[in-house]
């Protein structure tokens, strides 16, 4: 700043060069060599200790890197997997379906009703479904009073014993009361029949024991001739013998003896086959006994086949009868109702609504990227965060990761990307105050999953140590 009187002097130097007659162009060149001069005194002097200065930017700039390296090596950052999902109940949302399918009679709920478990939701018209179960109930009891009517043929019992359900349906229904009416004019008819025949052969037998004993009569007495005459021979013969009595009254006696030898024979062989006669028909009513049980076995056996068979029949229609009423299997929430005509045709296993559980614990189900997986496993703590809510109010929820899929799934909008489900699950009672009641199915949530610490040097060094480690390779 002495300086500054310099450029007065240059001045002066400019006026004194006029007289002596240069030209313009001098006295440009003249000023400029001025001004240069004065600028050369303003300019600071370079410093002369250039090496001093080098040295202390050199070691600055080493001990940042120190520091830094050091910061770097010994400084922990954590890791963590960071996805997005879902608010779900832990039993996830209800399909409603309708087996069957049929026609639509009534809609019972609309969207977002609260519903009880067993509340009705549609009604189905129950006209064909009624009818099958009707048709196969009255089969099913013919059949029980068949077999009630075998059984008592079985046991010669004299009346059919029913079962006690069969006969309250009877008295309810004329239609039951007919048809175990006509078992029991069977069981009548068939008793009848086999009582008179047993009659027949009875009287048969009788008839013969009278037969037997006429015979028996008629044997006593000729063997009563046939002594009488053996005794009387045997009287005249030495007498005969004698001459004192004719031979041919004797030879007489002896032809009579003779015929009544052949008359006790016949009547003897007459008992025999009367006795015979009654052993065939003591038989006839044998047989004809085993027959009568024998058709009632085998009609009992039958028919017990055709009751099962019959009864499965009847469950599967009454089961079809019982889901004429679609019911709520839980307690929950009616969504998407996708039936809205009263007399539309509802398709077999077609989806009528969904139901959202209400009294179900409310877990988050998250997206994991492949890449992210292994990092995980069933226990880590989670951070929850809910954008729906305002940051500033809602303070950070803390969860456990309680299940990851076993393998990779495929989104159906977006088949390019796969990824791994994961649910964590939030504690209830570590809900904050101003969340409790207000968290619902569907709502997004951020959630992140710290895995594990590295420093800060791991972290810088990763990409070089990968890049080396695929580098030098033949592919």
């Amino acid at each position: 700043m002495a300086q500054m009187p310099a450029p007065a002097l240059a001045s002066g130097s400019v006026t004194s060069a006029a007289p002596t007659g240069g030209a313009p162009a001098q006295k440009i060149g003249s000023a400029i060599s001025t001004v240069r001069a004065a600028a050369s005194d303003l300019v600071p002097k370079r410093p002369t200790n250039v090496e001093g200065a080098a040295s202390f930017g050199y070691a600055v700039i080493g001990a940042v890197f120190l520091f830094f390296f050091t910061w770097s090596y010994f400084a922990d950052l954590s890791s963590a997997v960071i996805a997005s999902g879902v608010v779900a109940p832990e039993s996830n949302r209800k399909t409603i379906q309708h087996l069957e399918g049929g026609i639509v009679e009534e809609i019972l709920v609309r969207e977002a009703d609260r519903v009880v478990p067993g509340q009705p939701l549609v009604r189905m018209l129950p006209v064909q479904a009624r009818a099958n179960a009707d048709i196969l109930g009255k089969q099913f009891d013919s059949l029980l009073a068949l077999e009630a009517r075998h059984r008592a043929e079985m046991d010669r019992a004299e009346a059919i014993a029913f079962p006690e359900d069969l006969l309250a349906r009877a008295r309810e229904n004329p239609e039951t009361a007919a048809v175990l009416n006509d078992q029991r004019n069977q069981f009548r008819e068939r008793r009848a029949s086999f009582m008179n025949q047993l009659a027949i052969l009875e009287a048969r037998i009788q008839q013969t024991d009278s037969e037997i004993s006429g015979f028996q009569s008629q044997e006593a007495a000729v063997n009563r001739q046939l002594m009488s005459l053996t005794e009387e021979i045997a009287k005249i013969r030495s007498i005969a013998e004698k001459g004192l009595f004719p031979m041919n009254r004797l030879n007489q006696l002896s032809r009579d003896r003779d015929v009544y030898e052949g008359k006790l024979g016949e009547v003897q062989s007459a008992i025999a086959r009367a006795r015979k006669t009654i052993g065939e028909t003591n038989l006839q009513i044998d047989l004809a006994d085993q027959k009568l049980q024998e058709e009632a076995a085998q009609g009992l056996r039958d028919v017990r086949i055709q009751i099962g068979d019959m009864a499965e029949k009847l469950r599967v229609a009454r089961d079809v009868l019982s889901r004429i009423e679609l019911k709520a299997p839980i307690a929950g929430v009616v969504q998407n109702i996708r039936v809205h005509t009263v007399g539309g045709v509802l398709k077999p296993g077609e989806a009528v609504m969904d139901l959202v559980p209400i009294d179900d614990d409310l877990v988050v189900t998250v997206r994991v990227s492949p890449f992210d997986v292994s990092h995980l496993h069933t226990g880590l703590e989670a951070e929850v965060r809910f954008p729906t809510f305002k940051s500033r109010q809602t303070p950070v929820i803390f969860g456990r990761v309680e299940a990851i899929s076993a393998d990779s799934m495929v989104d159906e909008r977006n088949p390019q990307g796969s990824f791994y489900q994961a649910r964590v699950r939030v504690d209830p009672a570590k809900l904050p105050e101003e969340l409790r009641g207000k968290l619902t199915p569907g709502m997004p949530a951020d959630v992140i999953v710290a895995t594990e610490s590295r420093t800060v040097l791991q972290y810088l060094v990763k990409p070089f140590y990968d890049s080396i480690h695929k580098s030098f390779r033949e592919y």
